[in-house]
């Protein structure tokens, strides 16, 4: 299944179109910080922390706590 086809799997579980796109991006990419998530699918910095924060929530993500 390719990426464009999860989006809408996963909003229709709950998740926001940003929320989807950040936990995709997640599952293909190891540990990330909001900032390079962000930067990679061209994102403000501001919404990818609030997904990140929104997927924690829910249970989707670990944070994951450091310098960056």
């Amino acid at each position: 299944m390719k990426n464009n086809q999860l989006t809408p799997l996963l909003t229709s579980l709950g998740l926001n179109q940003l929320e989807a796109e950040v936990y995709i991006f997640l599952l293909t990419h190891s540990s990330q910080t909001g900032y390079s998530v962000g930067k990679e699918l061209g994102k403000p910095t501001a919404n990818v922390y609030k997904a990140l924060s929104s997927l924690a929530d829910k249970g989707a993500v670990m944070q994951a706590e450091g310098k960056n």
